[in-house]
């Protein structure tokens, strides 16, 4: 099982508001979506769904011990990262689609054609949607809470990859300490044992001097 990060407490906060916001998020596109069925719409329901899964996911494995064994650091930084890219793209569509509605009105000033918020008016050469001002206020609405969506899951990116960074760091520097500590051991034994023989020779032998020349080595008397 991979090392388990640790994280600041306040993170746990973090979390909180990236379910407490795609929940919110959800209701709002699954109403907007009921009125008037657009690709933008479908897309944030399937980013707040999986933004439901990433927050369970990365909080549980580190609160529950018995569910310890599914973490992966490795897949929480990458569910993370993944996330910011969905909003990202959640918060384009919508604001994108916002920009084509450029006739708000209300329901009485087109043919209902029973969608409530929505309604279909006929144009000179072609049909065209448009919304009532409180839809399209919803719409604007819903994108700005997807960037504050976006901005969450970049914060925990950030720390969860400065935690992961300086817990791996540390990890292997302990390592080698231990390992260099094992290898001096050998080390002072092979000093001690280089020594014992030269202590031996100082004391039970005498010592030789050179002669001249010609001379026989005599041992010095002591």
């Amino acid at each position: 099982m991979a090392n388990q990060i640790v994280l600041p407490s306040w993170v746990l906060i973090i979390r909180g508001l990236q379910l407490l916001l795609a929940i919110v998020i959800l209701g709002m596109a699954s109403y907007g979506a009921y009125w008037l069925r657009l690709s933008s719409w479908g897309w944030t329901i399937f980013t707040s769904l999986a933004t439901v899964f990433i927050v369970v996911y990365s909080v549980l494995p580190e609160r529950v011990a018995a569910l310890q064994k599914i973490y992966n650091p490795f897949a929480v930084l990458a569910a993370n990262a993944t996330a910011v890219v969905f909003w990202l793209a959640a918060m384009g569509a919508l604001a994108a689609r916002r920009a084509t509605f450029k006739y708000a009105t209300t329901i009485e000033s087109c043919y209902n054609d029973g969608s409530g918020g929505v309604c279909a008016r006929g144009l000179e050469k072609r049909a065209a949607y448009v919304a009532t001002w409180p839809y399209l206020n919803m719409m604007s609405a819903c994108a700005g809470l997807c960037a504050i969506e976006m901005l969450l899951f970049i914060a925990t990116v950030v720390v969860f990859g400065l935690a992961f960074k300086k817990q791996n760091s540390t990890t292997p520097q302990t390592h080698n300490l231990e390992a260099h500590g094992m290898q001096q051991q050998p080390s002072e034994l092979g000093q001690n044992t280089q020594y014992a023989p030269q202590t031996q020779g100082q004391y039970g032998q005498q010592p030789y001097y050179s002669q001249p020349s010609g001379q026989q080595y005599q041992p010095v008397q002591q």
